[in-house]
């Protein structure tokens, strides 16, 4: 598929995939380390107005996502790591 970007890991035979449709302005990321029991990870784009004109941000179940944290713990479950660091 055009557009995708996939992250292998080394040590493993698992791959992140992160698929943009620009139809819908959805941003879908599939992780074969993640459990069988969790589902694909979406995020929507929305837009909205600012004082000096708009900007987009993502968005998860309708609460705004830290696209670095998300990334962050998408890959730390891709190498074998837990999402979060105990610290």
């Amino acid at each position: 598929m055009l557009g995708d970007l996939r992250v292998w890991c080394a040590g493993k035979s698992q791959v992140m995939t992160v698929h943009y449709d620009s139809k819908v302005r959805l941003i879908t990321l599939k992780n074969t380390a993640r459990p069988e029991h969790e589902k694909d990870m979406i995020l929507s784009i929305e837009g909205y107005s600012i004082a000096g004109g708009r900007e987009a941000r993502l968005v998860r179940n309708n609460e705004p996502a830290n696209l670095d944290v998300v990334i962050l713990g998408e890959l730390r479950v891709l190498v074998g790591l837990g999402r979060q660091t105990n610290g």
